[in-house]
């Protein structure tokens, strides 16, 4: 006896393709996938499988990816960490483990057709980041120079040229750090290194002649 209209199943075409793009050092890796399309009732859960080899008895997660794509949009991706970016999709991290890549729509709908695509990136290779640091010496000048007797004079040193930015200046008289009576003033010059200029004020006295003064970074 014929079924009525309301009886028959519903059924949806779900075409999957599958995109393999790999890297490795040494190994093989293979991919099995399911011939398109794959058939699946309204209503109901469906695996679009994606079975993997490295061609090693085991799968390092550390150096796997996955990816999965639904015309052209990304629904899930594992890459140290499962992420799902679509409602109703599912993969098994343990799967993973296990050479199984497959998708999992857990409620079929209309919206759901279309073209699915599996990506498998596997390599064995370790990236390492190398950072970069600058450094450019200071270079040290002191023109000479004009102080008065008994009157508030300034003792110039040049530092220029350097790079980082971060310095300290010190002025030292007859091998003795000196404290106070100082400013410096730093700009950055156009190649991105720096000059600062450090003065040091002092009232000269009698006493004081002969006395050397040096300025150190």
């Amino acid at each position: 006896p014929q079924k009525g209209i309301g009886n028959r199943k519903k059924i949806l075409v779900l075409s999957c393709t599958l995109t393999l793009v790999f890297l490795f050092s040494d190994g093989h890796l293979t991919v099995l996938t399911d011939p398109a399309p794959v058939i699946a009732r309204l209503g109901t859960s469906v695996h679009l499988n994606c079975l993997f080899e490295v061609g090693k008895p085991q799968i390092e997660l550390a150096s796997l990816a996955v990816q999965w794509f639904f015309n052209g949009q990304k629904v899930a991706e594992f890459n140290d960490k499962l992420h799902i970016y679509s409602p109703g999709v599912a993969i098994s991290e343990q799967g993973l483990k296990d050479g199984n890549a497959s998708l999992v729509l857990t409620d079929v709908h209309i919206a759901h057709e279309g073209d699915y695509v599996c990506k498998v990136f596997y390599t064995l290779d370790k990236t390492e980041r190398i950072t970069l640091k600058v450094k450019a010496p200071p270079r040290l000048s002191v023109p000479d120079p004009l102080v008065t007797e008994n009157k508030a004079s300034e003792l110039i040193c040049n530092v220029d040229g350097y790079y980082p930015e971060l310095i300290s200046v010190w002025w030292i008289r007859d091998g003795v750090l000196q404290h106070g009576s100082q400013h410096k003033t730093t700009r950055r010059n156009e190649d991105g290194t720096f000059n600062t200029t450090s003065m040091y004020t002092l009232t000269p006295i009698d006493k004081d002649k002969n006395i050397s003064y040096a300025c150190r970074v």
